[in-house]
């Protein structure tokens, strides 16, 4: 069993615990986050498959080997933007790494291709193949535009914004998150699932929000923000006396200058359950928002 901590605030709140592999654990609720995948034994198995020592992994990825190492032992996960350079350099299918089955089996049409393919002459397959290729480029092509018209690339957060309870936010746990088009996708920048209860029913615990980053001056009194005091990120009312919560069982906090307060942004809406890409969209999405993610 891992180690927990707690923090308290002045008030006495238990805001957090936090067990020593790094993640989020309000006390009585299930860590809301990713999806789990074993991330660490199928990097090990292909990197043992490529005879590639961890060092050599983590140096084409612009990593060290004891990142690698952290990786493959489920310390900490690969950047999602290091994907597509550690799947090339472990000779990984990208769908190997987020446990997409494999359809690799031929069909009896796609024999046949093969077999009229390996009987027509020289020049005919040549003419065959370049029309193949013209083929593949135009649906890659509308693959790739249709993907851009129908998902918002968002940044992710591992860690939750506390409806009562909360974790310090670490920008490194941030990730690109693909969403389905909405207006409110749209306008927003980041998403965060949403540990307590303070919000309900409004903002459920679990749930995740749309936030969009906005200059203080720019708020008005009753908006719903994402916020920081005292190094506890929380989604609140903004009002003139404090930040207040919907459920009546929870208090103001009130800021003082000590607090170390700042505003992440305005919170625009729920993330409608199912927008978020699936892990093939994901797989999908990555490899066509590669150049931006860079």
């Amino acid at each position: 069993m891992t180690e927990a901590r707690s923090l308290t605030r002045k008030d006495g709140m238990d805001v957090m615990k936090k067990d020593n592999g790094g993640l989020a654990r309000v006390p009585g609720k299930k860590y809301v986050g990713k999806p789990s995948i074993a991330f660490g034994s199928i990097i090990r198995s292909y990197r043992t498959k490529a005879n590639l020592e961890q060092e050599q992994v983590g140096r084409a990825c612009g990593q060290t080997g004891n990142s690698v190492s952290n990786w493959e032992r489920g310390v900490s996960r690969p950047d999602i933007a290091l994907v597509p350079t550690l799947c090339k350099t472990l000779n990984m299918p990208i769908e190997a790494f987020f446990e997409i089955p494999s359809h690799a089996t031929l069909s009896g049409n796609e024999k046949g291709l093969i077999e009229s393919f390996r009987s027509m002459t020289a020049p005919n397959k040549v003419l065959l193949q370049k029309t193949a290729d013209a083929i593949l480029e135009s649906q890659e092509e509308a693959r790739r535009e249709n993907y851009k018209k129908s998902f918002s690339r968002l940044i992710g957060h591992d860690l939750g914004l506390a409806a009562g309870f909360g974790a310090p936010v670490d920008d490194s746990e941030s990730y690109p998150v693909f969403v389905r088009i909405s207006r409110e996708a749209c306008s927003s920048d980041d998403i965060f699932p949403v540990n307590g209860e303070s919000m309900e029913p409004d903002y459920p615990d679990g749930s995740y929000v749309f936030v969009q980053r906005v200059n203080t001056d720019s708020l008005q009194y009753g908006d719903i923000v994402a916020c920081m005091v005292s190094g506890v990120p929380y989604v609140k009312i903004y009002k003139k006396d404090g930040l207040h919560s919907i459920n009546p069982a929870y208090g103001v906090i009130h800021i003082s200058d000590d607090d170390n307060a700042r505003i992440f942004g305005r919170v625009v809406g729920l993330v409608p359950e199912g927008d978020l890409a699936t892990k093939a969209e994901t797989a999908e999405l990555l490899e066509v928002f590669a150049d931006e993610i860079g």
